[in-house]
């Protein structure tokens, strides 16, 4: 019986290990689509549907250096990257703050300039959001 209890302990903690969610773990092959939002001035989106595209955008996350924060004064969110397929995962950027599935986490102050000219290199339809959906965008965050 201890013996059973031991090898349910091990194996409890190595799923827990391997269920905590890290931000630099994006994966390609799990990501079908992925949702870029500029959300000031006027608030505009691109949908990225080419695997070219994903991986940039994903290698540039995967890249940053995430340092966990109890930050939660911030202004109005400025841009945001939703990745959808087998991961479903949503990035909130604020300044040199992201949110990433309800945790904050401090990143370097140049991430949303370099997230906007990947924006902007990026080659698909820029779909402009309606005044009600940014409304209900920002009562969700």
């Amino acid at each position: 019986m201890k013996r059973f209890l031991i090898i349910l302990l091990i194996v409890l903690d190595i799923c827990t290990i391997s269920c905590n969610y890290n931000p630099k773990s994006i994966s390609l092959k799990y990501v079908d689509n992925i949702t870029i939002k500029l959300l000031y001035f006027s608030p505009k989106m691109k949908k990225v549907t080419k695997k070219k595209d994903m991986e940039e955008i994903i290698n540039f996350l995967n890249t940053l250096d995430y340092n966990a924060t109890k930050q939660v004064n911030t202004t109005e969110p400025l841009l945001s990257i939703e990745v959808e397929g087998e991961l479903n995962c949503s990035l909130i950027f604020v300044d040199n703050l992201v949110k990433i599935n309800g945790t904050w986490y401090e990143i370097n102050d140049n991430t949303l300039i370099e997230l906007r000219n990947i924006y902007n290199n990026l080659q698909y339809d820029e779909v402009l959001i309606s005044l009600l959906e940014y409304n209900n965008y920002n009562k969700e965050n």
